[in-house]
């Protein structure tokens, strides 16, 4: 039986599930005598469920950004303009789900970085950063069958992971 694929999209799917928790916090260390110091938090959390409608087994919802976290250190150094910090990041997505491939990306899934900031340069604020310190990587696996996925052969699959270098910042902020 021949089957004539007329593109892929969102839809015909009867339910799907989604629940998740995030938390955002801010931790000043002031009171403990690390005056201009702060740390910002932020993670959270995904869970999808969907009956895939090819091989009706329970999967990840495509594409949806699973986990995720971010952690920021910054110190502005009392009595300067002066402001440094460092950062971590953490994201990650679910595979993606069509009828004739599946295929996952994943783009800089950890990525740290560091800042300089002084915030009286004639009135407005001049930032530095560094990003993707150590270089971070993208990754892209993708299966391609020759009909539909769940009863066709597998024709190739494709990957890339790709090293990406660090990513440099200058930014100028203010009323001018």
């Amino acid at each position: 039986m021949q089957h004539k694929l007329d593109g892929q999209g969102i839809g015909n799917i009867s339910r799907a599930d989604r629940w998740g928790v995030e938390s955002t916090s801010t931790i000043n260390f002031d009171p403990i005598g690390w005056h201009g110091a702060k740390l910002d938090l932020n993670i959270g959390a995904e869970w999808t469920a969907v009956k895939d409608p090819l091989t009706h087994r329970i999967r990840p919802i495509t594409g949806v950004q699973d986990n995720w976290g971010n952690a920021t250190l910054r110190y502005d150094i009392p009595g300067t303009p002066f402001a440094l910090g460092g950062s971590i990041q953490r994201r990650h997505s679910t595979k993606s789900y069509y009828l004739t491939e599946i295929f996952d990306q994943q783009d800089l899934p950890w990525i740290s970085g560091l800042f300089v900031e002084d915030k009286n340069v004639m009135g407005l604020t001049v930032r530095v950063a560094v990003d993707n310190i150590p270089e971070g990587w993208h990754y892209y696996d993708r299966a391609v069958y020759s009909g539909f996925r769940d009863r066709s052969p597998l024709l190739f699959i494709e990957r890339h992971h790709d090293l990406v270098g660090p990513i440099f910042n200058f930014s100028v902020k203010g009323t001018f």
